[in-house]
Order: C-alpha cells, then structure tokens, then sequence
C-alpha cells in the first residue's frame, strides 16, 4: 500500500518516490527544522509529528533496562554475538533496542514509505546504537530466518484484535499503511520452517488472538511476547 499524502518536500527529495501525492490528504510529510522526516496530521495539529527516530528516550529507556527487559528476555539474548531477525520493523523501536543491547539485527520492512524513513534513521541514529543494525526494504524468507538465533514479528493486527486501544503511533500507522492481511499466512510459514526461536508481540490481552499455544510467554502492562521454539526434530 502506497500512502496518499500531502507532500511539503523539496522537489529532488528522495521520499517523494515512495508515496503518492494527494492534496485532499489529512497526512502531511514534510521535514523539521532539524531536516528529519516527520509526518503531520493536519485534523490534529497540536499533536507531535510521528518520527522514526532509533536513538530516541523511549529507544535510551528501554535500552536501559538491559537484559531483564521484555524483549530481550523473549528473544532468549544471553551475550554478543546474538543474531536476530525482525521481520516487521515498523517504527524501528525494538530494532533499535536490541541493536543497543548489543545484538546483531536485521530489520525488514515492506512498506516502502515506512523502509525508507528508517534507512533515514538508521544512517543519522547507527552510531548511537552499539549493535550492527541493518535495514532492508521488502519481505524475509526462511533461507534467513533459519540461519539466526531468534526472529521478532509484530504484525499489525485489525483494530479489533486488541483488548484496548492501541496507541496513538499506531493508530497513525495502521490508518497511513493498512493492516497484515498474511499474518495467518506468515505464521504458518515460519511454523513450517521454523526459526530456533520465534518471539511473537502480542497486545496485553493478546491471548484472545493468540496464533497458537506459545512455548512460553513474556507478560508486561503493555505487551505480551509469544515465544515458539524449535522441536529437536526440526534441527
């Protein structure tokens, strides 16, 4: 899905190729003082602009936490070299954060809006983050999710999925770049082939909506991680 917006850019901008312009559009992308990408709601216009930011206090907060966070709990990191495939980056967060606990991580995203604001990102951001992190635009297959120690999946669910309602970010993601149609789908391929470790984000109630049963999961006020491990047989 291609975002129809209104376009505030300079004309060589290189974000103007993957979008479409639209002038009846209520999303605006444009860049702040600073240069940084940022996309403007113009219903809201009190609101702060959405921007993909990889060194950001929320990315620093979580970062802080170190190995007895969430995320790296449910991607079992123990110490570098840890390799980890995110298969839906989105806004680039846990990314980021694994990258700046020290793992090594490649981050796919298939939206091409969303995977060029994070090519952005990652090149202002990279030396901030103590991990190698690498940002691909388009899908991961299982040729690369069978040769990592752990692979991250957060897909978008329909707004009805959730128990509450998902924060503002994701509202504005969700109404600019749609919502996984192949969630189904993509789980089944990675349980057909699966990684040695599959952590699944969840919503807080994310058990109403679970795919399958999990190996073990992660519980936290705002997520809940579904982790699926290799049976021995499948080595």
């Amino acid at each position: 899905m291609v975002p129809r917006l209104r376009l505030e850019l300079e004309p060589g901008d290189a974000l103007r190729a993957v979008c479409a312009e639209a002038a009846d559009s209520p999303w605006i992308l444009t860049r702040g003082a600073d240069g940084v990408a940022e996309l403007r709601d113009a219903r809201a216009p009190r609101q702060r602009p959405l921007r993909i930011e990889l060194a950001g206090a929320e990315v620093r907060r979580r970062i802080a936490q170190g190995r007895r966070g969430l995320l790296p709990r449910a991607l079992g990191f123990r110490k570098p070299p840890w390799r980890v495939l995110d298969l839906t980056a989105g806004l680039g967060r846990d990314a980021a954060t694994c990258a700046g606990l020290g793992m090594e991580v490649l981050a796919y995203e298939r939206q091409p809006l969303l995977a060029a604001l994070l090519a952005e990102a990652g090149e202002r951001d990279a030396p901030q983050l103590r991990g190698a992190l690498r940002i691909r635009a388009g899908s991961a297959g299982p040729a690369e999710w069978s040769s990592v120690d752990a692979v991250l999946y957060d897909p978008m669910y329909p707004t009805a999925a959730h128990g509450a309602a998902p924060s503002l970010e994701l509202q504005r993601l969700r109404e600019l770049v749609g919502e996984d149609a192949d969630v189904a789908a993509t789980f089944a391929a990675l349980r057909a082939q699966p990684p040695a470790r599959l952590a699944v984000k969840r919503p807080p109630r994310g058990a109403r909506v679970e795919l399958a049963p999990p190996d073990v999961a992660f519980d936290g006020g705002r997520v809940r991680w579904a982790v699926y491990l290799r049976p021995p047989e499948a080595h």
